[in-house]
Order: structure tokens, then C-alpha cells, then sequence
């Protein structure tokens, strides 16, 4: 059963749900593309299911269909996905693992997917994969961990200019050292909020003068016993 938001005490029953094969859904009278369609119309903000077992029931039956949509029903579902229910655990990883205009939105914006299917995005797909990962609200340390380790420059810019990423010491340690050696980190990492000071000093030697004299006003409000703790470290 289907209910509204706006209307809770209407609801109509859809045998969809529970038509997960190539028969049950032609008895329909339609192809994947249709069912896929009719059930993406279903998936908007403004909906939700009653019952966990019809969040499981749509949910195997749209990862089963998947490899057989046309890349515009794909789209159109992974943008459906992405702003719907956590409860698409499985269509959010077959989406995630596609080519990237139908894995971008899954990517940045689905709390369907965990931790460690994000990992393993990172580890197994393409630099634009990853950068779509940079944008998402929340970022765990392991995440960003391993964005730093298989990304790109690029990558690591687009992390590092997400506030709400978290960064750990030793990710900051890896960005660092990277940095010395490729100036187009130098700027967002210098420009982190949170980068540990002895990290901001060994790369002090290694910027341009505007960058020197950034990095000297992040010392200018801590107090001398404080930053000599912290250079120390």
C-alpha cells in the first residue's frame, strides 16, 4: 500500500511490489521501462510505504530490473533514489556501481547507501565516482581516508573544500605531503579550518609567499606557549 503524506487515510494496494520477475511483471502489461517508471513516480519526497517488508519487496524488485533499463530510466531513477527512503539499500549499490551520469545524484546525496559501500565505490570505480562522494553531507573519516589514498588531486581539492568532511590526523598527514609536491592542494589545505599546525609548518617551506603569509595569520591568534606545542608535536 501507497499512502501520501498529505493524505494518510487514503491509500490504494499495488500488486507492483511483489512482481519481481520478467512474467509478473509483463502480466502488467509492461516492460521493465514501464514498471520502472510507474514505481520512480511512486519513490517522490513526498511518499512513504506503511511496512518495511514493501521498502524490501520494491527494493528487490528494482535492483533486479536494473541492468535491463534504458540509460534515461536509470537516470531518472537514481535521481528518485537519491532524494527518496534509506530503506533502497540494494537498488542504491546497483545505481552506485553504474556509469556515472546514473550513479552521480545516488553518490552525492543517498543515505541508503553505508560506509562501506561507499569504500568500495571508492576503491573499484572511476575518479568521477569519487568526486561525487566529496559532495555528500556527511563524510566519515574512513571515507575521506580513502578518498585521499585512491583519488586524484582533484579529488582531495574537492574533499578538502567540504567542511563537513571528517579528516583525520594521518589523512591530513597524507594530504600534506602530497601537497609539497603539487601545488593545487596547497591552497584548500592551508585555507582547512582544522589542518593540524605542524602539518601547516612543514609545508610552510614549500609555498609561495601569498600562501607563507596565510599560513603566519594562523599562528597570530594563538598564544606563543600553545603554538610552540603544537610545532612541536
Amino acid at each position: 500500500s501507497w499512502c501520501n503524506l498529505q493524505d494518510r487515510t487514503h491509500c490504494r494496494t499495488d500488486t507492483v511490489a511483489t512482481e519481481r520477475t520478467s512474467a509478473g511483471t509483463a502480466s502488467l502489461g509492461l516492460d521493465h521501462s514501464g514498471v520502472l517508471r510507474l514505481l520512480a513516480e511512486k519513490l517522490r519526497p513526498t511518499a512513504y510505504l506503511r511496512a518495511a517488508k514493501e521498502y524490501a519487496d520494491i527494493d528487490n524488485l528494482l535492483a533486479s530490473v536494473i541492468e535491463e533499463l534504458a540509460l534515461g530510466v536509470r537516470i531518472e531513477l537514481a535521481n528518485k533514489i537519491a532524494e527518496s527512503s534509506p530503506g533502497f539499500k540494494q537498488t542504491a549499490r546497483e545505481l552506485a556501481r553504474h556509469q556515472i551520469d546514473v550513479a552521480r545524484p545516488v553518490l552525492e546525496l543517498s543515505e541508503a547507501l553505508s560506509e562501506e559501500d561507499l569504500l568500495e565505490v571508492i576503491a573499484e570505480q572511476s575518479q568521477h565516482h569519487l568526486m561525487a562522494v566529496t559532495k555528500r553531507q556527511h563524510i566519515s573519516e574512513r571515507v575521506s581516508d580513502a578518498l585521499v589514498v585512491h583519488g586524484d588531486d582533484n579529488v582531495v581539492v574537492s574533499l578538502l573544500e567540504n567542511a563537513r568532511a571528517q579528516i583525520n590526523y594521518e589523512t591530513f598527514e597524507k594530504i600534506t605531503t602530497r601537497a609539497q609536491d603539487a601545488p593545487l592542494l596547497q591552497r584548500p589545505l592551508i585555507g582547512r579550518s582544522n589542518v593540524p599546525l605542524d602539518l601547516l609548518n612543514e609545508l610552510y617551506f614549500k609555498v609561495e609567499s601569498h600562501l607563507r603569509r596565510e599560513i603566519l595569520s594562523r599562528y597570530a591568534n594563538i598564544p606563543t606557549h600553545d603554538l610552540s606545542i603544537a610545532l612541536l608535536q
